[in-house]
């Protein structure tokens, strides 16, 4: 967008009217602090949101339209305006320029993005915001829902003429043309064509901001509470905030902290983890509870001397709670697939001794090949898997079941947590490669050779990360290699 175009975008906006209808309710809305304006355009939000005190960083890809902010900006404002786009995977780096981590507010308005590009975009975009927002954070969206038929937009004044939009569903990667007129006397002065926006249904958006780790605290038709409405052209005002820390008294005994300095230390780190990995325990900033807890079975699980393994072990916070329930770190193995999230946990946790390693179970045998570490020469007493076997396919499932039973000791114990389905499930696995039944799980460990398998359905008394849904059920097992 050139300097013309961007300079005649502002004017075409009744400015007065549009602030003192939003401005109001979005700082009512938000909590005190500071701002991360997305898709800012000429930046009057910010400036005008920075009349209530809040500190305003304005992004916006378009280099004319920060052009345009810094010259309404004046030299009074502290307001900042970044050229960037807002689905840029360094994004981060761009806001960190400015020595800022975190924001407590985020706004994006104007249906911005329908903008972006595709559902990847979309996504990408969220979790930018996401990855921004302090715990309890507060994002102001603005979105235009998605048209079935075209949409004629109510019409404005512009250049001694009249503006017709049109929004016109389309099929493709974009699903909206925006088609732009200028009529002047009757006759068509100017005709343009963006033919590269993609919008939302109602439960589309909907599903991006929880999927993304979001709750939505209200949905309005407009900036006056009104009904919302999920017909197509229709505009949704979205309130929804980012989940505060939460810290369970297990969390402070294991870290002998107190809740803010547990938290101050979290948020050193977390950036850095969820760039890694999105999972809802990182997004819930459950790696900070051991979670091994929960399993009904762990109590009885004897750990003095013996040697264990925890299988994805991820920050190894549940080998942490194993250490301060007995068992000898120097005996205690973790093995994860990711090497960076490995190296982040030294920011959690001091080094007590637990040997760690970098390998896909699914894929590595772990023998001596002239590597710098050998592992499963090693016979373990106790194989702990909270978060693994749900995530690889059937015929890695075997495999990994059969690796398991080779390295356990006679006698020796394998527990942990994993997801099935119910005999009546016909939806799809989601984001899972593979999900057996009860009973299917059940003949694979014993045709592995398990003996006989303790297992608990996790009910609605389990964190959300660990209960069941519907025909999808996550349970707690328990079985032991026979002697």
């Amino acid at each position: 967008m050139n300097d013309t175009d961007a300079s005649r975008y502002d004017r075409m906006i009744n400015w007065d009217t549009r602030l003192k209808r939003e401005i109001p309710v979005i700082a009512e809305f938000f909590k005190n602090g500071n701002i991360l304006d997305v898709a800012c355009s000429s930046g009057r939000h910010s400036l005008a949101l920075e009349k209530y005190g809040f500190s305003c960083v304005g992004i916006d890809i378009s280099e004319d339209f920060i052009e345009l902010a810094n010259k309404l900006r004046g030299g009074d404002s502290g307001c900042h305006f970044v050229c960037k786009s807002a689905t840029a995977i360094d994004l981060i780096d761009s806001i960190r320029e400015l020595s800022i981590d975190y924001f407590d507010n985020a706004l994006m308005l104007g249906n911005a993005i329908a903008n972006m590009g595709g559902k990847d975009a979309g996504i990408a975009l969220m979790k930018n915001i996401f990855l921004l927002l302090i715990p309890g954070g507060r994002l102001f969206l603005q979105t235009v829902n998605r048209p079935e038929k075209p949409i004629y937009l109510p019409l404005r004044e512009l250049e001694g003429g009249i503006l017709q939009r049109i929004q016109v569903p389309v099929d493709g990667k974009y699903n909206v043309e925006l088609h732009v007129n200028l009529i002047r006397d009757g006759e068509y002065v100017r005709k343009n064509i963006a033919a590269d926006f993609f919008m939302y249904t109602f439960d589309e958006f909907y599903e991006l901001l929880t999927s993304t780790g979001f709750k939505i605290d209200g949905v309005y038709g407009g900036y006056n509470n009104e009904v919302v409405s999920k017909e197509g052209g229709e505009t949704v005002i979205w309130n929804v905030y980012k989940p505060e820390i939460e810290i369970t008294k297990e969390s402070l005994a294991l870290f002998s902290l107190s809740k803010d300095d547990l938290k101050r230390k979290v948020m050193a780190m977390w950036q850095e983890l969820y760039l890694i990995m999105q999972y809802n325990f990182v997004r819930e900033y459950r790696f900070i509870h051991p979670r091994i807890l929960s399993h009904p079975n762990y109590s009885k699980i004897i750990l003095k001397d013996k040697k264990i393994l925890d299988i994805g072990c991820a920050l190894g916070t549940d080998l942490e709670q194993m250490v301060m329930d007995g068992a000898d770190p120097t005996k205690m193995y973790g093995l994860d697939i990711s090497r960076e999230v490995i190296m982040l946990r030294n920011k959690l946790f001091e080094d007590r001794g637990i040997k760690f390693i970098v390998g896909d179970i699914s894929e590595n045998d772990f023998k001596d090949t002239g590597g710098a570490m050998v592992l499963f020469d090693i016979e373990f007493d106790v194989i702990y898997a909270g978060s693994l076997l749900h995530l690889l396919g059937e015929d890695e499932i075997i495999a990994v079941l059969r690796k398991i039973y080779s390295m356990l000791s006679s006698g020796g114990i394998f527990f942990g947590r994993t997801v099935v389905v119910t005999d009546d499930y016909n939806g799809d696995y989601g984001y899972y490669k593979y999900l057996p039944t009860i009973a299917g799980f059940n003949r694979l460990l014993a045709e592995t050779g398990f003996g006989p398998v303790d297992m608990t359905i996790n009910d609605d008394s389990y964190h959300a990360c660990e209960r069941s849904y519907g025909d999808v059920k996550t349970v707690s097992f328990t079985v032991s290699k026979g002697k």
